[in-house]
């Protein structure tokens, strides 16, 4: 489901739609072939002013490829500086560890020399992956280890802090040059090797509270008596061991006293929505009718989400100019922003009753974001994974509210790529449909991802491709007001083309992305601000980035299950 708002109807319908590819036939479209015919004759006046004009042009298109080719050298030489400083910076950390790893396997010490070995691996600028960080203080080097212990950790804690201070130096610089995704990257790697680096910490937006490293919220509730439990959320200390004998300490919500009640009393008051859970966490409010175990869960996929999301998008976020300030400063990179509300109903039919007023035809949706109350929604579905539309509209949402501010009254809603580039829009929501968790190490990008699988298919077997310039002309209602098929194919390319700018080349293109992202949703709130082309920003013209994305998609596998409307 796109970006919707109750003042404009247009959204995307193909979102639904998965099907296993089981037919051959091509969905190809008939190019249509133009011609344009001239007059037999042409005075001489005519034909001078044509050549002078032609003149003009040849040489603005040749000063525009000079300014592009620069443009293209400028982008690929920061990278590859950044890239050879960090493999000097490298190398020796590399060696250090590779003889304490030595030390730690003569003296019998496997184990060690395991973490040792996990320790020192390089950072993979080519992947979309992470590993969540630790929150944990580093601990002390204890006076009662062997001198062997002591001597191996000694050596592992130097190595680390030397490496990481060398490494939070580079991510300043490169945050400075504007590739904020090497920079976050880098970062990151400072707090993995140092878990104890201030301004790395702070920068993350972390604060220290006894013996870990938490946000603010957290620090603020533990201070409380508060504590977080996996299935029940936030809890009085005392609260705890009720709750896992099946009670709830209710309190109604138009004010009364509380009390205890048992677990499937709760569950029947809250099944009316106005009295739904609602479970609070870092980014996030949850307001759920199905029950408390299911929004805690949610929650806590919306908040590893948003973890990923923001070390990916640190760009998206960040100006040149900010990005001074949070080097000279060294505060969080990722500017605090009201928390996001998400409305997770217990049925189909809840969540189909109170949409239809925003939505006429709410039923062909899995879920949805609306940009008029700032909320995504969903509902429960048993035997349905719909994570990839929790994801999808997430991704909406954290752009829109994060770099739109809400409107004043009497304001119209401010909508985003209305008149271009609204493959962008939902491409990237599509490509961060394929995140994945497997214990703490977060990922996207996966080939075998349904989308990709069918941008895939769309380009080889079926020869369809809009040119990039085309597809950037398209605003939002152009988009999607075309014909069923058409919505779905253009989706398909929107997804891989999304892969293509994120991914090409270790993420060539990746900062252009973000800042072309970053200038979309500024927009919104400024129609008269122009949005610079993704061929001025990556200094690639539009022909070469059609030609790299055939060759990228086209080598991303054979075909398996797609998103495809036969």
């Amino acid at each position: 489901m796109g970006l919707s708002s109750a003042g404009n109807r247009s959204y995307n319908i193909f979102t639904l739609e998965m099907e296993f590819v089981a037919k051959g036939r091509s969905l190809g479209i008939p190019g249509k072939t133009h011609r344009f015919q001239t007059g037999k004759t042409m005075n001489s006046f005519k034909l001078i002013r044509l050549i002078s004009i032609f003149v003009c042009v040849c040489f603005l298109l040749r000063d525009d490829s000079i300014v592009i080719a620069k443009n293209t050298d400028r982008i690929n030489n920061s990278l590859k500086s950044y890239r050879k400083q960090y493999e000097k910076i490298y190398a020796p950390f590399r060696d250090s560890m590779k003889t304490i790893e030595q030390f730690c396997q003569k003296k019998g010490l496997s184990s060690e020399a395991d973490l040792v070995k996990t320790l020192s691996s390089q950072i993979d600028f080519h992947s979309m992956t992470i590993q969540k960080l630790s929150p944990y203080v580093r601990p002390e080097i204890s006076r009662n280890l062997s001198a062997d212990q002591r001597f191996w950790r000694m050596h592992l804690y130097k190595s680390q802090n030397n490496y990481a201070q060398a490494m939070f130096s580079l991510s300043k610089n490169a945050l400075n040059s504007g590739l904020a995704s090497m920079s976050y990257r880098l970062l990151r790697e400072v707090v993995r090797q140092n878990p104890d680096h201030p301004s790395a910490r702070r920068m993350l937006g972390f604060v220290r509270f006894e013996n870990r490293w938490v946000t603010p919220l957290v620090k603020s509730q533990k201070r409380k008596g508060m504590v977080w439990h996996e299935k029940f959320g936030w809890l009085k200390k005392d609260f705890v061991e009720r709750y896992e004998q099946g009670e709830r300490y209710y309190i109604p919500i138009r004010g009364g006293k509380g009390g205890w009640i048992p677990a499937a009393q709760e569950a029947t008051i809250r099944q009316n929505f106005a009295n739904a859970w609602e479970i609070e966490t870092d980014h996030f409010i949850v307001k759920t009718n199905q029950s408390l175990e299911r929004g805690v869960e949610i929650a806590s996929q919306l908040e590893d989400y948003y973890e990923f999301f923001f070390s990916t998008f640190a760009g998206f976020f960040n100006g040149r100019s900010q990005s001074r300030k949070l080097i000279k400063k060294g505060h969080k990179v990722v500017p605090e922003s009201r928390k996001h509300r998400v409305y997770y109903y217990r049925t189909r039919d809840q969540y189909n009753r109170e949409l239809k007023k925003h939505i006429p035809n709410i039923g062909i949706t899995n879920g949805l974001y609306l940009t008029n109350t700032r909320t995504c929604y969903f509902f429960h579905a048993e035997k349905v994974d719909n994570d990839s539309t929790l994801y999808h509209e997430a991704t909406h949402q954290l752009f829109y509210e994060t770099m739109v501010n809400p409107p004043r009254r009497g304001q119209r809603i401010p909508m985003v790529a209305l008149n271009g580039n609204f493959w962008i829009i939902e491409g990237i929501a599509c490509y961060m449909e394929s995140f994945h968790n497997r214990n703490g190490l977060m990922s996207v990008g996966d080939t075998t991802n349904p989308r990709f699988q069918a941008a895939h298919i769309r380009l080889t077997r079926d020869n369809y491709y809009v040119p990039l310039a085309n597809m950037a002309s398209m605003g939002m209602n152009t988009f999607q007001s075309q014909n069923r098929k058409i919505i779905a194919m253009n989706y398909s390319q929107a997804s891989g083309l999304s892969k293509f700018f994120m991914e090409y080349e270790g993420g060539k293109y990746r900062d252009s992305l973000i800042e072309h992202l970053s200038q979309i949703y500024r927009q919104a709130g400024n129609r008269r601000f122009k949005v610079p082309s993704l061929a001025k920003l990556t200094g690639a013209s539009f022909l070469q980035l059609d030609s790299q994305y055939r060759s990228f998609i086209s080598q991303i596998g054979q075909p398996g299950r797609a998103y495809i409307d036969e």
